[in-house]
Parts: structure tokens; sequence; C-alpha cells
């Protein structure tokens, strides 16, 4: 598809014609981009009404960014400065010395694949912003040259396309950005409010729950659990991590995490579920006004070792350390893992060191039997 064809192919998207990930996805081939991405935000709310992205990013990085991430990225006030509709490049902002120090870069970018960003503000009124983010990867270099000039002209054309967009937008029906999201991730998520109820599920979730036999959805789009002790240390979690413990005691903070089992023990291979509370002032409304509880399902009947997203929630990993984690259940040595990653054996064994501390263990073995397994504990 050529630069014009490209351009029409926002424009259709901007007239609700055709889905944005469609148009998103030809510009991250043509530029080279592990990501491209808008993103709109209610202004007067503070939250985010809606994500769209192109490309191939790493499954749970958007509700890492939602959920954690968001609050420290250096680049929203950087494009904030700029007039609408003109590309920055970051590169040209932040040297390597502040890459190389910055826990947004060291954290959550260089782990989820992407070194260079590039950005652009491409509407804003009283109401509403929408910014344009192009993300290139770890090894690649920044956009430049032709590729430049491209994107400049691209902005020209995608500030008209977001303003368009957002007029079509205001009397559609839009679906809330959550479950795009969380189609992202393989393993089965849903989003629990106070009353068991089901909010918002992946599609993973949907099938678990029509074939696992663990739990179900009622009629009333309430979760019900097949062992009645489990479901109800379900719905106490859910409760506890909402609103604090029974009996008057201060809210759980914002990290706290509950994993129970959800088969019987003796029944079979562990299913587990780990709790975690989403609360929507944290995460810019993107799964809606009311705070929510995200359950995680590990199912070791379908996986030889915990889904690295799932490690990161149950134990407050970073990206990084979760993937350091999911090696070593995997049975990389720490010498293996910094081959794979391509970083130094130091900087795995530093990361070991951290992961074994979080866990609350001196034994690399008794890590790799914990997180194997993912047995029942709360955090």
């Amino acid at each position: 598809m050529n630069e014009e064809e490209l351009i029409a192919q926002c424009y259709e998207a901007a007239a609700l014609r055709v889905p944005w990930a469609d148009a998103l996805q030809g510009l991250a081939e043509r530029l080279d981009c592990l990501l491209v991405q808008i993103i709109g935000v209610d202004l007067q709310r503070g939250q985010l009404s809606f994500s769209f992205e192109g490309g191939n990013p790493m499954p749970g990085g958007a509700l890492e960014y939602a959920r954690r991430f968001h609050a420290i990225d250096p680049h929203v006030q950087a494009i904030a400065a700029e007039p609408v509709g003109s590309p920055l490049s970051f590169s040209r902002v932040f040297d390597q010395r502040f890459v190389d120090h910055n826990p947004f870069y060291q954290q959550f970018l260089i782990p989820y694949g992407v070194r260079h960003m590039h950005g652009a503000r491409l509407y804003q009124d009283d109401r509403m912003g929408v910014m344009l983010g192009l993300h290139r990867a770890v090894g690649n270099d920044p956009i430049d040259g032709d590729d430049w000039q491209f994107v400049r002209r691209l902005c020209f054309h995608l500030v008209r396309a977001a303003g368009i967009y957002v007029a079509n937008r205001r009397t559609s029906t839009e679906a809330a950005i959550g479950r795009a999201t969380l189609d992202r991730i393989d393993v089965p998520l849903l989003l629990l409010d106070r009353h068991f109820g089901i909010a918002q599920r992946n599609h993973a979730a949907d099938v678990f729950l029509k074939t696992s036999g663990v739990l179900a959805e009622r009629q009333d789009a309430r979760l019900v659990c097949q062992d009645t002790g489990i479901g109800e240390a379900l719905l106490q979690a859910v409760v506890d991590l909402l609103h604090g413990a029974s009996g008057g005691a201060p809210k759980p903070a914002p990290s706290m995490r509950v994993i129970l089992p959800l088969r019987p023990q003796g029944s079979g291979r562990p299913i587990v579920a780990c709790l975690v509370p989403i609360r929507a002032a944290e995460t810019m409304g993107a799964f809606g006004a009311a705070d929510v509880v995200m359950l995680m399902i590990h199912d070791c009947n379908q996986s030889v070792c915990p889904d690295p997203y799932v490690l990161g929630a149950a134990f407050d990993f970073t990206p990084t350390e979760a993937r350091v984690a999911s090696a070593l259940v995997e049975g990389l040595s720490p010498k293996e893992i910094a081959q794979r990653h391509g970083v130094s054996l130091n900087t795995v064994q530093t990361q070991v060191r951290s992961v074994l501390n979080k866990v609350g263990t001196n034994r690399t073995a008794e890590l790799v039997s914990l997180l194997g397994t993912l047995a029942a504990r709360t955090a």
C-alpha cells in the first residue's frame, strides 16, 4: 500500500468505515514501527476515552501502562508543549543518559521492546485531546530522513482525520476500550464489580467460563464458582480489595493482591486466581468510572509455566523481572536468560535477586517451585 492509500485509510477510519487498527497496521509496516497508537483523553474527567493500535505490541503492555506506568511517562508534557500537528522525536529530547536512568524506559518501555518514541498532538478542545505515538523497537534507529518527512505529511492529515473522528464518535455508540485491551492478553482475565458482576472479560475468559467447569457466568452476568467455599473466598477477596476488610479496617494499598486456588486441594493440577484492584482514578478510567477487581486465571493444565503478566501482577514484578521469573520456571539459567534478552549476566543476576526478595525466598530452587505452581497464598 502506497503513502496516499495509507493516508486515505486514516480518513476512512475517521469516518467509522474501517477499523483504526487496520489503518495503523499499515502505518506501522510503512514506518518500520513496533507499535503505532492513537489515544483519546477526556480532558474534563481525566479519563482515557479510546486507544487504537497497529503493529506488533507485546500482550499486556497497554494494560500495564494504564495500571502502573502512565503516571511516570515523561513524554506527555513534552508533547503538550508542541503545536497541534507538529511531530516530535523524543530521541532529540531525552539523551542516552536520561534513558539509562529513567524508570519509565528501564522498567516499562525497553522490557516491552520499545526504544525510540515519536509523538504528536492531533486534536485538542476543551473536552478532548488526541495524541499519536510511533514506537520503534530496541535495536532500531529513530525515524529520520524520508520517513520523517512522511511523518510530517501524515500528521497534517491525521489532525484533520482526528477532528472528523471526534465529531463522529460523539454521535456514535463506540464501545469502551477495555475489552480490546484485555483481548491482547492470552490468559483469562475478568473485571469484577463489588457485587461479583462481570464488568468486562477477554476472549480467553469467555472460553474458560464455557469449558472449565470451575467458574461460570450466571444469567444475571454474575460470576459463580463450582465450589461454594472457594466462591465465598473469591467474593470476600473482591470486597476486601475494593473496600477494605470488615470491621472498619482501612482500604488495602493499591498494590495489594490476593492469590486463591479455584479447585479444591487434591482434585487435579492447580487452577489459580490472582486478584488485583483496578482503581479508575489511577488508570485514567480506561475500564470504566467505577473501581473493579481484575481476576487473572492461571491453569497449570494448559501451560508449562505461569504467564509473565500473571507473575507480574501476582508478585508486583516489573515487566523485566516477570520475564526473568518466567524464564527461570522454564528451566533457563541466568546465563541463558542474559543471552535470550541481550543483556549482561550481571543485570540478570540483579533481577533474580530482586525476584527472590519479592517472593520471600533466597533459594532459586524454591522460587521455581513456588512460581511453577503458583501455590495459593495471600500477598
